[in-house]
């Protein structure tokens, strides 16, 4: 077990956030985005991560929030694990715990039910089920279990509606139930000249190369194939046009990802970046971001694409159609067709034509997604879980004994 101190800042709401992960990805840089961004005098919190530490984790310290790592394995948990979690946990003196994803959700239900302070509990769910065959087995049995225990916490916050929705056929409920969309720093995407030309130098690229990305680590359900046999369609004959592939995983030691590469034709004009610290540059520097997912409750490369002023192509999933707005494309998942042709019409259609485009999204993102609108939200949440439950204890703890 690793992590900081954590001392207890008397007169303010102690929240203890439970995640799966602290590596890089959606959920975990809204977590920090959101404990950069919330009330410091009003609130307290301290993040425990059930895996290793990450990037992430090192950011909250950054930031002075106390994080603590338990070092779990990928799988079902054995005593020992669950009893230096709670070891963890007694120190933290909770006012409020709040889980986030699915194995987050059930530890944070296990350690406010073993907890005779009583805590406000609450979930964070952020994904979107499509069918829990899609899901790996472990995955499907922490979903079902969820669902049982869903009437637990006295709010269950999703990142979308169309996740909200899933569940609730699936059989979530909650006393609580609200939908806090991600908000996004637009000071931090926003369009770049200065990155684009950085971008293609560093790729070898001339200043007139138009350059197709996606962004995702390499995972089945982020549809990297269908981004591939995309960009062959979109690149036969066109040799102005060259491809990004960004995320975990996404660089040339994967033998299989290479192959594909070379058999989609697209050997020396498919750039695997791997994962990076830079991603706003990078977005800035693409002519059209392409979120193949297959799985996706609230897509966050969507939504910094747009701010960045970038024109989408995103396949229909969670809330990217909510979420675009009528800007950019939205096209059927595992649909290669369709994203080519829409790749196409937009290169087709000009560089003016897509900034004009850019332009309009970004405005959309700065207005209704704004990352002050998101932190606004859980703010509110927060404030209304102590009302509504009781004003926690904000005194030291009793000592034991």
């Amino acid at each position: 077990m690793s992590g900081d101190r954590a001392p207890r800042r008397y007169g303010r709401v102690r929240v203890v956030h439970v995640i799966t992960g602290l590596g890089v990805g959606g959920a975990e840089t809204v977590l920090l985005r959101l404990l950069a961004g919330l009330d410091g005098e009003r609130f307290d919190p301290v993040v425990i991560g059930l895996l290793d530490s990450g990037p992430v984790a090192e950011q909250l310290r950054a930031v002075g929030i106390p994080v603590f790592t338990m070092g779990w394995r990928r799988t079902i948990p054995g005593p020992r694990a669950w009893w230096r979690l709670r070891r963890c946990y007694n120190g933290l003196d909770a006012d409020l715990i709040h889980g986030w994803m699915y194995h987050g959700n059930l530890a944070a239900w296990a350690l406010s039910a073993g907890d005779r302070r009583r805590p406000i509990l609450a979930w964070n769910v952020r994904h979107a089920v499509y069918g829990l065959r899609e899901e790996k087995p472990l995955t499907r049995l922490v979903i079902r279990a969820g669902a049982v225990l869903s009437g637990k916490p006295a709010a269950i916050v999703y990142n979308g509606y169309e996740s909200a929705r899933r569940h609730e056929a699936l059989g979530y409920r909650s006393p609580g139930r609200i939908v806090i969309p991600n908000g996004f720093d637009t000071d931090l995407f926003r369009p770049s000249d200065e990155a684009r030309e950085w971008i293609r130098r560093e790729l070898g690229c001339s200043s007139d190369t138009l350059l197709v990305g996606s962004v995702g680590r390499l995972h089945p359900h982020k549809g990297h194939d269908q981004f591939l046999q995309m960009a062959a369609a979109v690149g036969y004959g066109r040799p102005e046009v060259q491809f990004v592939m960004v995320g975990r995983g996404m660089d040339v030691s994967d033998a299989m990802l290479g192959s594909r590469i070379g058999a989609a034709g697209l050997a020396g004009r498919c750039h695997l970046l791997g994962e990076r610290d830079d991603v706003p540059a990078i977005l800035a520097a693409l002519d059209i971001l392409v979120s193949p997912s297959r799985l996706e409750a609230f897509p966050n490369v969507v939504g910094e694409a747009m701010a960045t002023g970038v024109c989408v192509v995103a396949t229909d999933v969670g809330d990217t159609a909510r979420l675009l707005a009528g800007h950019g494309t939205v096209v059927p998942r595992d649909d290669r067709q369709a994203a080519a042709a829409a790749v196409t019409s937009w290169l087709d259609a000009g560089p003016q034509a897509r900034q004009q485009e850019g332009r309009a999204a970004r405005a959309h993102i700065v207005a209704r997604y704004g990352l002050d609108r998101m932190v606004a939200g859980y703010d509110r949440l927060y404030r209304e879980l102590t009302d509504r439950c009781g004003e926690p204890e904000l005194h030291p703890p009793r000592r034991s004994g």
